[in-house]
């Protein structure tokens, strides 16, 4: 915010992070946002589409300026709720359809359907113990349909299009320039942060 010529990106999780912790910290930084025009904020995000319609829609939460939800499946502008192109094609091209991978993943009892809209994506309940037994075979049979699986708080578990799971997001205009600055930054104050559930997302190939 020193230099306003060079914008900033605010890209962050919603549950346990952006929507989280003290009222009043909550405000300070709403305000802070809304006061600076040069901060570009994204909001990243598991849930879905219609599910972050509610937020959009609140007086009280700054706008974001994209919108990367179903687990990084869908990529909006939020200017006029469009998909960010070439990249949505690029994703959707990459996904077998949700009637192949459910129908897939019916093999597997202990996976339970969440019952979200979701778009681009299966998305799953799952214990780790259950999911130490299955976990070769379910990556097994995700590769076959040209799927990852993605594995988070220890009971979420995704099955997306195959891919670097968020690096085609650093094409969106200023991206790739913004995260080299804030990954400075961040390296600089990572004590002074703290994240949601979804920092502990990882691959499970």
């Amino acid at each position: 915010l020193k230099d306003p010529s060079q914008p900033l990106l605010l890209a962050t999780d919603l549950d346990g992070t952006f929507l989280a912790g003290d009222a009043d910290a909550r405000k300070r930084l709403y305000h802070l946002v809304d006061a600076h025009p040069d901060i570009k904020l994204a909001w990243v995000t598991g849930r879905g589409r219609e599910a972050i319609l509610p937020l959009l829609a609140d007086p009280g939460l700054p706008t974001p300026d994209y919108v990367i939800c179903d687990v990084g499946a869908t990529v909006l502008r939020t200017a006029d709720m469009q998909p960010i192109q070439p990249l949505q094609s690029q994703i959707e091209a990459r996904w077998p359809g949700e009637h192949v991978v459910a129908d897939a993943m019916r093999r597997f009892p202990m996976l339970v359907r969440q019952e979200v809209p979701q778009e681009r994506r299966c998305s799953y309940y799952c214990h780790p113990e259950q999911l130490s037994t299955i976990q070769a075979d379910v990556e097994a049979v995700a590769a076959s349909l040209g799927c990852e699986v993605l594995y988070s708080a220890d009971r979420y578990l995704d099955i997306l299009p195959r891919g670097r799971l968020i690096s085609w997001v650093f094409h969106i205009p200023f991206i790739r320039t913004l995260a080299d600055r804030f990954y400075r930054w961040f390296a600089r104050d990572r004590y002074h942060l703290g994240c949601g559930d979804h920092c502990q997302s990882r691959p499970l190939n």
